[in-house]
């Protein structure tokens, strides 16, 4: 009898609990949390520290699935600030029929708001089963919106069309003497880590003196737009001259 009691218990440990089991669940953009939410407009949950960076106006493709089966559609919607004012990207994304082992499956294309901002995807679930009082399911995203940046040379802070000991300074007296950011962050991330710090400075005087690798994509010699898109951006950058 004790060893059944610890089997029943052990076994209760490792079923998830009704409240964690996820209906339906977002996986592009990367949800906020993985559980279901039942509370508008995304459960009271605050928002993440690491949202996804994608470019004003752009397409994509969401992604989801759904756990549990329920008739009824689905509704994608977008805040641009504060989880409110949420507007409606696209409705009546028809409800599949349940699967025949593990989720369903589901994508749409949207087109993302032309503005920048910190915005929310929203996923809405809405069951049918009594259509005069549907019940919601909810899954949100954190996505920061950026304009798409200007040609550079990686490495380049000052703007002057060229690579040199002032770059790493420049970055060096933003970061330790309170000096404002190189306007093109994108150009003084000279490793292309999405973050403008000690390592950048450092990348560049290896170049320069110690024989160490060009900073990446487009390098020092070319210009071109940034490979990775990221929150540092680029609104100015004058050293591409007629380029």
């Amino acid at each position: 009898m004790v060893r059944l009691r610890l089997i029943l218990a052990t076994a209760l440990c490792v079923i998830p609990s009704a409240s964690t089991w996820p209906h339906v669940r977002l996986l592009y953009p990367t949800p906020r949390v993985q559980a279901s939410l039942k509370v508008g407009p995304c459960g009271g949950v605050a928002r993440t520290s690491s949202p996804v960076v994608l470019e004003v106006g752009s397409e994509i493709e969401v992604t989801w699935d759904e756990f549990v089966d329920h008739p009824g559609y689905y509704q994608i919607f977008f805040s641009t600030g504060g989880d409110r004012d949420f507007v409606l990207l696209l409705d009546g994304i028809a409800d599949k029929r349940p699967p025949t082992s593990g989720p369903n499956l589901y994508s749409a294309k949207v087109t993302l708001p032309s503005t920048p901002c910190e915005g929310t995807l929203q996923l809405i679930q809405v069951m049918t089963e009594n259509p005069a009082r549907p019940s919601l399911y909810f899954s949100c995203a954190d996505v920061r919106l950026v304009e798409a940046g200007q040609d550079f040379r990686r490495g380049d802070s000052g703007s002057d069309g060229e690579v040199g000991v002032e770059d790493a300074i420049l970055v060096l007296e933003h970061l330790f003497a309170g000096k404002p950011a190189p306007i093109c962050r994108d150009a003084a991330d000279a490793n292309d880590d999405g973050e403008l710090d000690v390592s950048d400075p450092i990348r560049i005087l290896i170049f320069l003196f110690a024989g160490g690798a060009a900073p990446p994509s487009p390098g020092p010699e070319d210009c071109g737009p940034d490979p990775a898109l990221d929150a540092l951006g680029c609104p100015e950058y004058a050293g591409c001259g007629g380029a």
